[in-house]
């Protein structure tokens, strides 16, 4: 969907109108989904040579294509459902690595994202949420790296003990590992 487009459709819309945003946001998806389905369709089911070509270009489209990837790897033969399904992964991971590597950097960060009062004397700041934020994207079925916390035990935690939080995020292995991946493959 062109800019103009868009904008003349989101200037039509009212804010309180669910419905039309709601069908302007699968209209946009739809859009947007079309030709990396196509690709991904060519790459699972057509000819040796078309396939070939199609897959060098779903490859480059990474994380565009996820959907259509997901859904192609639940047909077809097993050797190709699995390449699917590592193109799927090494685009989410790419993904996830790419969010980490822009949260690190607002561990840094200690400006506060609200005001003190006596109820709150030290309001969030920017690397807490950073710090939240990381656990939730580490946090797979509860299990995470020790010595790091949850999301939500993070939150629990007292502001002195969210820093050694903060400090052993900087220190552990799985930050070490994600920087220099991201770094070294964007």
């Amino acid at each position: 969907m062109a800019q103009e487009d868009l904008n003349q459709r989101l200037a039509h819309l009212n804010v309180a109108d669910e419905v039309g945003l709601c069908r302007l946001a699968q209209d946009i998806a739809s859009a947007a989904d079309d030709a990396p389905r196509a690709i991904v369709h060519e790459w699972a089911r057509g000819g040796r040579e078309s396939a070939s070509k199609a897959c060098l270009v779903g490859l480059q489209l990474e994380e565009l294509a996820f959907a259509a990837l997901l859904d192609e790897a639940g047909h077809g033969p097993w050797p190709l459902r699995i390449m699917l399904l590592q193109s799927a992964v090494e685009a989410a991971v790419r993904q996830r690595n790419l969010v980490l590597l822009q949260l690190d950097a607002l561990l840094l960060d200690a400006s506060a994202l609200g005001e003190s009062s006596p109820a709150v004397p030290r309001p969030e700041r920017v690397c807490d949420r950073a710090c939240r934020l990381i656990a939730r994207m580490l946090d797979v079925l509860g299990v995470h790296e020790s010595p790091l916390h949850t999301e939500s035990e993070f939150a629990d935690l007292s502001p002195d003990d969210q820093e050694r939080e903060m400090e052993n995020w900087r220190k552990s292995n799985t930050r070490a590992a994600i920087l220099i991946t991201t770094r070294r493959y964007g």
